[in-house]
């Protein structure tokens, strides 16, 4: 049975690790937003002449943030496993959040911003956007925790795993909400990123609540005292044996030889 604070780091875990995932299902689910965004200039503004005649931008749209994306995070997990050693959990999470926030506050001013006259440029930016929001999150992040909560009991990577699973669910939710609280694109499209930037936030001001609280210390300690064990207890293999091997006589090929 896990205790209140278990319970804490449990939850905190879960959170945290939907942030690993969140940018690639947020650019997915804002369909309203970038279909307005990238609309024929010519037709009506109305939602249903948007969808029913998409333009080749609309169509492309989710085809190259798949691909960017997908290759976003393979060069940041080859990036997370090439810096295993020289970099630790806490840079590459809390660099991970960042890489994330940053990319969301150009998305956010795009919403103010009329677009109409530049509608590809519009698209590659946000595409970029989206492949730099997903290196730091799937690569760095959500890398770095999976690594970070193997320190943990199991029970705490299952919470990993769970919120990583949990993060698609999150976004397809946070778009009913917009949707059904605005008919405006724009609006939707700015209300949405912006929820998206504050739950980032919190995600990274509850990780570094998750390092400083005293069961995570306390679990850092017991995993330096038992690998501090560990090596003394080679250590004196090691001088038992270098012991043993001086207290063996040698023997010499003479003493195999005729006596006299």
């Amino acid at each position: 049975m896990m205790t209140t604070n278990e319970y804490l780091i449990y939850i905190a875990f879960l959170l945290i690790s939907t942030t690993g995932l969140l940018p690639w299902n947020l650019f997915m689910n804002a369909h309203e937003y970038f279909n307005y965004k990238l609309r024929n200039m010519t037709d009506s503004v109305d939602n249903e002449t948007i969808l029913s005649n998409p333009t080749e931008l609309q169509r492309s749209y989710e085809g190259w943030l798949t691909i960017t994306s997908g290759i976003s995070c393979l060069f940041g997990s080859l990036f997370n496993f090439l810096t295993t050693e020289r970099l630790n959990h806490n840079f590459r999470i809390i660099f991970g959040h960042i890489f994330v926030f940053l990319s969301l506050i150009p998305t956010i001013l795009f919403t103010f911003v009329c677009t109409d006259y530049v509608q590809e440029l519009f698209l590659w930016l946000s595409v970029l956007l989206a492949a730099v929001a997903c290196f730091g999150s799937a690569g760095l992040l959500g890398c770095g925790l999976l690594g970070y909560s193997a320190r943990f009991p199991a029970v705490y990577m299952q919470a990993v795993m769970l919120g990583q699973s949990f993060a698609g669910i999150l976004t397809s939710l946070l778009s009913i909400f917009c949707q059904a609280f605005t008919s405006n694109s724009l609006l939707n499209g700015r209300l949405y990123f912006a929820i998206a930037m504050i739950w980032t936030l919190a995600s990274g001001v509850l990780y570094i609540w998750l390092i400083k609280s005293p069961h995570t210390i306390a679990v850092m300690n017991t995993e330096v005292n038992e690998s501090s064990r560990v090596e003394q207890n080679r250590n004196l293999l090691l001088d038992t044996d270098d012991v043993t091997d001086g207290l063996q006589p040698e023997v010499s090929d003479d003493s195999f030889g005729p006596q006299i």
